[in-house]
């Protein structure tokens, strides 16, 4: 799972947001489970733990890493869990053992690693699911097919902080990542349209944008096209015009500003590059057929 660490109360705010929106199904009876480096300190762990009553599960199920450890969750108000038993393997997500733990869940919530997201979701395939996704990891083309499709909801319209030691660490601290919520679960309100300038409203006054096309091209006077393409860099999101109906590469961190009435996500850019450099993650997009300016 991921090396760092999600606060409680950031699990607690998601878990809380996708049971209230439409057609968010009812976790009464069900089993979690939550794959974990160290399921003590893990915010999934100790919040289906604590909320155990209230949202009126049958079990909670927690699976260390290095070593592979089994824990359960008490029941009782707080967010103690208990030790089991030890596993044979490492506790591995893709394991034997685990896969069974899986088997006997209804939902599956944790932080996968990053890069592994995709084989994570393959993995989880048959339950609901709450994870905490890297952006990047988002752009792979099954995950965006399953957004495009409504199988899967993004929410990531807040900074979403994490830190590199647990919580109850005395030197805690919390850094914004480039992570998003993903869930089968009920999609929560999108965010509103962006607000969008044309190509040459944006390239007169939004300094951000040309500050980025400098950087990457070495000209502010026009939008730069992916190398042997016909696709439209646009190196800030900030920067997207209102007058391209094409596809266009945008940083990945377009996902928590995604409204899906007004960009259609296509995919990610396989190696993009502009003037033989080659640039960060991009996703492609267009606008929709009903998108307005």
């Amino acid at each position: 799972m991921s090396d760092w660490f999600t606060p409680f109360r950031e699990v607690e705010r998601e878990v809380y947001l996708r049971l209230g929106a439409p057609g968010a199904p009812s976790l009464d009876g069900a089993t979690v489970l939550c794959p974990a480096n160290d399921p003590d300190w893990s915010g999934f762990t100790r919040f289906f733990a604590a909320a155990h009553g209230r949202l009126g599960l049958h079990r909670v199920l927690a699976v260390g890493y290095r070593p592979g450890r089994l824990f359960e969750a008490s029941g009782r108000t707080d967010w103690s869990v208990r030790f089991v038993r030890d596993l044979d393997g490492d506790g591995d997500w893709r394991s034997p053992e685990v896969s069974a733990l899986r088997d006997a869940a209804d939902l599956v919530a944790a932080a996968p690693p990053f890069g592994m997201l995709d084989g994570f979701l393959d993995w989880a395939a048959g339950r609901h699911v709450i994870v905490l996704a890297g952006m990047v990891d988002v752009c792979h083309a099954n995950i965006v097919h399953m957004l495009r499709d409504g199988e899967l909801a993004v929410d990531g319209g807040r900074p979403i902080m994490m830190s590199p030691t647990p919580e109850t660490a005395p030197d805690v601290s919390y850094q914004p990542r480039p992570v998003v919520w993903l869930s089968d679960m009920g999609a929560p309100l999108p965010p509103p349209p962006l607000q969008l300038d044309t190509m040459a409203g944006n390239l007169r006054y939004n300094t951000r944008l040309k500050k980025a096309l400098v950087r990457e091209s070495g000209s502010a006077d026009g939008y730069p096209m992916l190398d042997g393409t016909d696709i439209l860099e646009v190196p800030s999101v900030s920067g997207i015009p209102s007058d391209w109906a094409g596809r266009m590469a945008v940083p990945v961190s377009f996902w928590p500003k995604w409204n899906p009435g007004q960009f259609e996500p296509l995919g990610p850019a396989r190696s993009p590059t502009v003037n033989g450099r080659r640039l960060y993650a991009r996703l492609l997009i267009r606008r929709t057929h009903t998108a307005t300016v």
